[in-house]
């Protein structure tokens, strides 16, 4: 069953993503330019730990649907420097409340959920694993 919520959960997420014309990919760009700001393409794809062809062709979608911004750097023509545009700043912001939404939307909430699925971790290893002794919830320490 929480494989299945976890799945559903994850495909609602895709959908609204969809309804604000991004994907989980765009959205970790958005992301990471959101927290390091301007950057180089190739520090921009070490530090998703992509390849920088893989970006490359995804930063060519979203900078066609107005998201992202490529730009020559000026002391170095050969370097390209990736930002988001005031387009992708919006949808970056209405897209960062979805989880808390869907949370909402279902009637859960994360930490309930956390508590929930630590105990059920502390339960059942205890019946596998001889966890007499050790300090509580040490399973998911």
């Amino acid at each position: 069953m929480l494989l299945t919520a976890a799945r559903l959960m994850e495909n609602r997420y895709n959908e609204r993503l969809r309804e604000l014309g991004l994907t989980h990919a765009s959205m970790r760009i958005l992301a990471a330019l959101d927290q390091l700001g301007r950057k180089t393409q190739a520090g921009l794809a070490k530090n998703l730990r992509l390849q920088p062809q893989t970006l490359g062709s995804t930063l060519t979608r979203m900078e066609g649907q107005g998201l992202v911004l490529r730009e020559s750097d000026a002391a170095d023509g050969r370097t390209i420097l990736v930002s988001m545009s005031p387009r992708g700043k919006e949808a970056f912001a209405r897209a960062a409340g979805l989880e808390a939404e869907l949370e909402a939307e279902a009637g859960i909430g994360v930490e309930g959920l956390r508590e929930s699925l630590t105990e059920l971790v502390d339960t059942l290893g205890a019946q596998r694993w001889d966890t007499e002794g050790l300090p509580e919830h040490s399973a998911t320490a």
